[in-house]
């Protein structure tokens, strides 16, 4: 930027890009938008190929990775069911069949 040439990156900064983190942490906040993404890329060139293989040889298993689909198809059915009766509960408050109290009182047992 002009006038800041002479300026130096904060040493937050400078750990950051050294360590990788930056990659990391912009993957984390974009939500992983692909192997071929910018912070995907650059993580995958700053570990370096061996290392690369290493960490990804140690999510090559098919029964854990089956299990895990499993278990969060699950979860995203119960939340879709939670949400549905929440739904239900707030149309009787929108209609008056039910105080905000009551629809409280009933909608912390489903969270």
């Amino acid at each position: 930027m002009p006038g800041h040439e002479k300026r130096e990156l904060s040493s937050l900064v400078r750990w950051s890009r050294a360590s990788g983190a930056m990659w990391l942490h912009m993957l984390l906040s974009s939500g992983f938008n692909g192997h071929r993404s910018f912070p995907f890329t650059q993580l995958r060139r700053h570990l370096g190929p061996a290392e690369w293989a290493r960490r990804e040889s140690e999510f090559d298993n098919a029964e854990e990775l089956e299990a895990l689909a499993t278990r969060k198809v699950r979860d995203l059915d119960q939340y879709d069911e939670a949400v549905e009766a929440l739904e239900e509960r707030k149309a009787l408050v929108d209609d008056g069949r039910m105080t905000r109290h009551e629809f409280l009182r009933h909608g912390s047992s489903l969270v």
